[in-house]
């Protein structure tokens, strides 16, 4: 798996944010918890008389992949192929990537490089490949150098997401 999609992931599951979803309101037969079980009981029986409630409103997901995308390609300095998204100056962006690159390479050489081999004499064979990296949060990397061969990672924050469609109001 390339580094910059590494990242890219690392990148996209931090910034998924659960406070940023939109809200579902509670349907309209719901009982507020003041309500007695006597004033329940004494309500009057509407359902012979009126018509069945209509399904509550399904709502709309929200798209953002574009936002992701513009965050990968000059965040985490993914798919540099690919242009500097307008709104974004291509110099700023290239010299983030290159000292991105540089701080990858530092990492790689003095963390990865170190730990992956020690890691792998104390990991036991045969491991499940599904891991859950408590307090890991947006560290992808450190779970994937430690369990190598897992293919289902769920990592644990004590901070929140990042939300991804502020990208495009960056300075």
């Amino acid at each position: 798996m390339r580094l910059g999609t590494v990242l890219g992931l690392a990148l996209l599951l931090a910034c998924s944010n659960p406070k940023s979803t939109a809200k579902t309101t509670e349907a309209a037969t719901t009982v507020p918890p003041s309500a007695t079980a006597s004033a329940v009981a004494e309500a009057p029986d509407a359902s012979t008389d009126a018509a069945p409630a209509p399904p509550p409103e399904v709502l709309a997901g929200a798209d953002f992949a574009n936002d992701a995308k513009t965050l990968f390609r000059v965040a985490a300095c993914g798919s540099t192929d690919q242009p500097v998204p307008a709104g974004f100056d291509p110099a700023v962006v290239d010299a983030h990537c290159k000292e991105l690159a540089t701080m990858v390479a530092e990492y790689k050489k003095t963390w990865v490089d170190v730990a992956m081999p020690f890691i792998a004499k104390l990991r036991p064979k045969n491991l499940p490949t599904t891991v859950v990296y408590p307090f890991g949060g947006g560290d992808l990397l450190g779970a994937l150098a430690t369990y190598p061969d897992g293919t289902d990672f769920t990592t644990i924050s004590l901070e929140i997401a990042a939300d991804v469609r502020k990208v495009e109001g960056v300075p």
